[in-house]
């Protein structure tokens, strides 16, 4: 193993991930969960870390009968080895054009993952296609 990942348990929009959230010490997942909990009353997960590619698959479905072709699959690169908070756009509401404008925000390159790994993107999709079905 690589060390080890500590990220909240429920967030979503990479809240309560920190440049400091990959760890080579265990003693400082506690440090991290503490943060976690004090900024956001959130438990955390400690996993192992995998170094790779991320790999965002987003679902948005606006009616019932919308089906599995609106998965969206994408590698996601923000020039770092994972994304933090300071990565995701969603956190600066009115104020992303300014961190835009002052260089602290740049977006991440995003790739279809079915352009080079269609049978990746394929796997993906079914799996996703599990968690809807049920």
């Amino acid at each position: 193993s690589k060390g080890w990942f500590v990220k909240p348990n429920r967030l979503g929009a990479k809240i309560g991930i920190w440049p400091d959230s990959h760890i080579a010490d265990l003693g400082h997942a506690l440090e991290l969960s503490r943060r976690v909990f004090s900024h956001y009353r959130d438990d955390v997960v400690v996993q192992p870390y995998v170094a790779g590619r991320n790999v965002r698959a987003s679902f948005l479905g606006l009616k019932p009968e919308t089906g599995i072709e609106a998965l969206g699959i994408f590698f996601v690169d923000s020039g770092g080895d994972f994304q933090t908070m300071a990565d995701s756009m969603a956190l600066y509401g009115e104020t992303g054009q300014a961190a835009k404008d002052a260089g602290t925000y740049v977006e991440p390159e995003l790739e279809a993952v079915g352009a080079s790994q269609p049978e990746a993107a394929r796997k993906i999709r079914a799996i996703a296609q599990n968690l809807i079905g049920g």
